[in-house]
């Protein structure tokens, strides 16, 4: 029966620029990690009449998993 390591990583991302998903899949594919889960973890903003403006996704948590080693 195969044993799995699990990795877990929170981060604000974006789709382009140096701290993008496509550079962090890639570095963890290339240890071996395979992505099993993604979180968002939203955030909103509020008006003057505490009314929500609008709904955003401030960072996403990124779950790998590897067979041990």
């Amino acid at each position: 029966m195969t044993k799995w390591e699990y990795k877990v990583e929170t981060r604000s991302m974006s789709l382009e620029g140096e701290n993008n998903v496509e550079t962090l899949f890639n570095e963890f594919g290339g240890e071996g990690w395979e992505l099993i889960s993604i979180i968002p973890e939203y955030t909103n903003t509020t008006n003057d009449q505490n009314q929500i403006d609008s709904i955003y996704v401030n960072t996403y948590t990124f779950v790998f998993k590897r067979p041990k080693q």
